[in-house]
């Protein structure tokens, strides 16, 4: 959408008022994404009166799109907006004979009831590979209600769990495309940056309210309470993507120091009656829910595994690949563990350097590209030395270790301590287990290795210097 396209748009959204000449300007440069001092200096303004009338402006804009309206966000609410209030053709257009006397002498717009909603950083979905059983559970859990069930088998609050490049943000906001015109409000906010709850509230607050609550409430309590009266009173989906940003590194599950109001909000929103629900995704589920959760509980988790062969077929095909035997198929999904972000960036190299033919690309063996490292580096580095040592015994291992095998590895080491090791390295999906024995994926077994050989290299060299 060009800038000209989008003050077309504004004219119909704000029904034929013009803008000032000054806000024309303002929207127009922050629509090029520039800053108020440099809109200000190129205007020949004063930084504070640009900014005053910028937030007028979205504010304005705000009311009348029935979702919160930033500088930062306008392109993507603009474009949102199109696609959802397509201009109607002559054809669509109520007939004039159709409407009141009054309404005809006043010219009134007959319009739908406008859903709302807000999305902060969501994630393009319009190409998406698989998950559909996933999908399917999530709508069994969430809008059971619609099919057939009672408001207590609806589950409250879902965790999307999975080591990163599974997918998770891809599903979540796959589920909120779908679904979205099942819920009067949704709201997705992204956590990557780790933003305090506090500067979250208001703009929660605003959307629920319909644009009413204009002043919010001066403590954070108080805020949360507001969101769950709002939980109750309406049908809404509040989407945290990455909330693994808002843990401490270890131990697992652990909020930041800070961010202990996110605490609050999600044991509320997890045990207290509403008719909505909140969707999490992280790499490591919150120890808030442990307690609360399970098979027949308005709390659950869906851990996500790899894709199936099928899907990882249908995946690197579109990016132009093949392989000339089922066989090479399944030994993709294996070296890969189905990871949806390490096929991607495999299908991109196998492309470019082996033009698209997987199996000439297996001959090479596992091979683990930076990307795929970079993602494992941090996962790694949020891990406790305890939790890297066990990592470095199960590449040793290279293989099923039972856990008898790993603490005989260990001199000395209590039984409680290594299974709270196994059981926070589990929590962050970065170990396999089966009937009591434990590994690791194979990529995630080769970073490990390189990372063991590296530390093992560097010790020597400690040495030798010492020497």
């Amino acid at each position: 959408m060009t800038v000209e396209e989008a003050l077309v748009l504004l004219d119909r959204v704000l029904q034929g008022q013009k803008l000032r000449d000054v806000q024309e300007q303002i929207f127009r440069y922050s629509w090029q994404g520039w800053t108020y001092p440099a809109i200000a200096d190129h205007l020949g303004y004063d930084t504070g009166h640009i900014r005053d009338v910028g937030s007028q402006l979205w504010r304005q804009l705000s009311q009348e799109m029935e979702e919160l309206v930033t500088k930062k966000n306008l392109q993507a609410v603009l474009r949102r907006y199109a696609q959802q209030h397509p201009e109607p053709s002559p054809k669509s257009a109520v007939p004039m004979a159709r409407l009141s006397k009054n309404d005809r002498a006043f010219g009134t717009r007959v319009t739908l009831p406008v859903r709302r909603q807000h999305w902060e950083e969501v994630l393009d979905v319009s190409v998406f590979y698989g998950r559909s059983q996933e999908l399917a559970l999530l709508q069994q859990w969430i809008l059971r209600d619609y099919l057939g069930g009672t408001a207590s088998q609806r589950c409250r609050l879902v965790t999307i769990a999975g080591m990163g490049g599974m997918g998770k943000t891809a599903l979540a906001a796959k589920f909120a495309e779908q679904c979205q015109d099942k819920f009067d409000v949704v709201i997705w906010q992204s956590l990557r940056n780790a933003p305090a709850i506090a500067e979250l509230l208001p703009t929660w607050i605003h959307v629920l309210s319909h644009g009413r609550e204009t002043q919010p409430a001066s403590s954070i309590d108080t805020q949360i309470s507001q969101v769950m009266g709002y939980l109750r009173s309406s049908r809404c989906l509040l989407i945290l993507d990455h909330v693994e940003s808002i843990l401490e590194k270890t131990p697992a599950g652990q909020y930041r120091e800070g961010y202990e109001d996110y605490e609050d909000l999600l044991r509320r929103i997890g045990s207290e009656h509403h008719a909505s629900c909140l969707v999490l995704t992280s790499r490591e589920k919150p120890k808030t829910l442990m307690s609360l959760e399970g098979k027949a509980s308005p709390i659950r988790t869906l851990t996500l595994t790899g894709l199936n062969p099928l899907e990882i077929r249908e995946l690197v095909q579109a990016d132009g690949c093949f392989a000339e035997t089922q066989t090479d198929w399944i030994e993709l999904a294996k070296y890969y563990s189905g990871n949806p972000f390490a096929l991607k960036v495999v299908a991109t190299a196998v492309r470019d350097l082996f033009d698209g033919n997987i199996t000439t690309f297996l001959v090479q063996g596992t091979i683990t590209f930076s990307d795929i490292y970079e993602l494992l580096d941090e996962q790694f580095q949020r891990l406790s030395d305890l939790e890297k040592q066990v990592l470095y015994w199960l590449a040793v291992h290279q293989d099923w270790a039972s856990f008898a095998a790993l603490r005989d590895d260990f001199v000395p080491i209590s039984s409680s301590t290594l299974l709270g090791a196994l059981l926070s390295l589990k929590q962050r999906s970065l170990i396999e287990k089966r009937a009591g024995s434990f590994t690791l994926q194979p990529v995630v077994m080769k970073y490990v290795t390189d990372q063991l050989l590296n530390r093992i290299e560097a010790e020597v060299e400690k040495e030798c210097d010492r020497v």
